[in-house]
């Protein structure tokens, strides 16, 4: 897959990220997208320093978020390890 059409697919990713969760994804939302079953298993993967994103505590809210951004660009790289996996 080229980068332009890479680019194209994290940008479409996003958008649908957008829309149904926001610019930036927080609480449970967060957890079930990284795959985490439960809230205990996610605390400990941050603890540990083991998320495979860069999140980020919000000074008005409470938790943990990721951008919408950055979870798109993680999510398309799941699929391209997925589709180099298959060869």
């Amino acid at each position: 897959m080229t980068t332009k059409a890479r680019q194209q697919r994290v940008e479409q990713l996003e958008e649908g990220l957008r829309s149904k969760f926001g610019a930036e994804i927080g609480g449970a939302d967060l957890r079930a997208l990284l795959g985490y079953k439960t809230g205990e298993a996610f605390r400990k993967a941050v603890s540990r320093g083991k998320i495979p994103v860069r999140t980020y505590l919000h000074p008005l809210r409470r938790g943990r978020f990721a951008s919408a951004r950055v979870l798109a660009e993680w999510m398309e790289s799941l699929e391209q390890a997925g589709k180099e996996g298959e060869t």
